[in-house]
């Protein structure tokens, strides 16, 4: 699902930014060697337990202890990038080990063993790359148990949300998490949270002080989050980050002097920059990027903790190097006859009369889907789960123009649906397409 972000690629850049007096410009339009210097460095920090540790100052493996509970996603994300561009395997593998782990934690069975917002988008995004759908419907769980029992997680309650950020840390990095969660929702498909995040965020964009240690991280998600939800509604918002981020760019990069250093500033600004197609300043960051980064593939800070790196940080530069990859004009679109769509959405799910099926007493689920009219023969994978694990996952092919699954579960199993997930295999890779909570189980559309 997740297409991390819209890449518009508008012209050929053909001349070599100047980076800084002690800069070497950056020739060509790829960053291959860099974004492989940098997935091999965090495949071999990878502990046995999937993560990483936060400083990996000097390591050249992880250091046995446990790792950060709170990096895994953002830290995987950048590995899955590199796995699209190289195929080496070796990045999906340890992408894999993230993910797997993610799948044993559980806000159910123990309260304080939480997914992490970056978590949910990079679940939703490896569910897609490994066509498993079992990593997406984690976090499609996950998500909609925390808003059950969260009272920060409600529908029209992003305000809140937002407030607790805000009570304790800064105004840049409350937008930047809160950012994330909002493209966290959009990833697992609960548009209508991402967009009420997003107005709560944009009334907040005013707080972000000149002074903000956080306000570039902060600026650029703010930008993804915008773009995605209402490019249009936003324009003026959009347009004044985008000022105050080009504005503030020294020397190719930007460095508020947070924690993580000009790395991590410069990331978030270039992804962001990216998202609203300000090639032109992003490719002179990627190009510092690739300049100021150490011999082995990290980054050292160069803010508040000079001489320190950190794991997260390296990978979020990562994810802004292959942002720029293979960095290229789009081709002059070739008109073509329209195709069918490349997704399905569910309207509506019902739960009919009790029925024998063989000799086990069944019920009928009924899917019927919305104006799904193709032209082709399809297949629709359908993931049904109760609270705490998947209790059936079937393919079912659909003929042109049928807009109905039937789906026969046992009573007792029926009882216990929490959600149902249907993914299609039309695209080049499936799509989670749709969600439902609660099962109606009245017999009228």
């Amino acid at each position: 699902m997740r297409n991390k972000r819209e890449k518009t690629i508008a012209t050929l850049l053909i001349a070599i930014f100047m980076m800084s007096m002690f800069a070497i410009p950056v020739s060509a339009t790829v960053y291959g060697s860099e974004i492989e210097k940098t997935a091999d460095r965090l495949v071999a920090l990878q502990g046995t337990d999937g993560g990483w540790d936060w400083v990996v100052t000097g390591l050249t493996e992880h250091s046995g202890g446990s790792s950060a509970h709170n990096i895994y996603g953002v830290t995987a994300l950048g590995l899955i990038d590199a796995y699209r561009i190289t195929s080496n395997s070796s990045y999906y593998d340890a992408a894999k080990a993230a993910a797997d782990h993610l799948l044993t934690v559980n806000r159910e069975t123990t309260s304080t063993d939480r997914i992490q917002t970056f978590d949910y988008r990079f679940l939703v995004e490896f569910s897609v790359l490994s066509e498993d759908a079992q990593y997406g419907a984690h976090a499609i769980y996950q998500w909609s148990y925390a808003k059950t029992v969260s009272s920060l997680y409600e529908d029209e309650n992003q305000e809140a949300f937002y407030g607790w950020y805000s009570a304790q840390y800064t105004s840049g990095f409350s937008v930047w998490q809160t950012a994330d969660a909002g493209l966290a929702a959009l990833a697992m498909g609960d548009t209508s949270w991402a967009t009420d995040m997003a107005v709560v965020l944009a009334s907040h964009l005013v707080d972000i002080a000149v002074d903000d240690d956080y306000r570039f991280i902060g600026w650029g998600h703010a930008l993804e989050l915008l773009q995605a939800v209402d490019s249009t509604g936003y324009v003026s918002k959009i347009t004044s980050v985008i000022e105050a981020l080009e504005t503030s760019q020294v020397d190719g990069h930007w460095d508020a002097g947070q924690q993580e250093g000009g790395s991590q500033d410069t990331a978030y600004a270039v992804m962001g920059l990216m998202a609203v197609g300000r090639i032109d300043s992003a490719k002179v960051a990627t190009d510092w990027l690739a300049v100021n980064q150490h011999e082995d593939g990290g980054w050292i800070g160069k803010g508040e903790d000079v001489g320190i790196e950190y794991s997260e940080s390296d990978s979020e530069a990562l994810q802004a190097l292959c942002d720029l990859y293979p960095w290229e004009p789009e081709p002059e679109p070739v008109p073509e006859k329209p195709k069918p769509r490349r997704s399905i959405k569910i309207d509506w799910v019902l739960g009919l009369d009790s029925c024998n099926y063989g000799s086990v007493p069944h019920k009928l689920l009924v899917m019927y889907l919305d104006d799904t009219l193709f032209d082709e023969y399809y297949e629709v994978q359908v993931i049904i789960f109760d609270a705490s694990s998947t209790i059936f996952n079937k393919t079912y092919g659909v003929f042109p123009k049928y807009d109905v699954i039937c789906v026969y579960l046992p009573e007792s199993a029926f009882t216990d649906i929490f959600g149902v997930i249907a993914y299609t295999e039309l695209g080049p890779v499936p799509y989670i397409v749709a969600s439902r909570q609660g099962i109606e189980r009245s017999t009228t559309h």
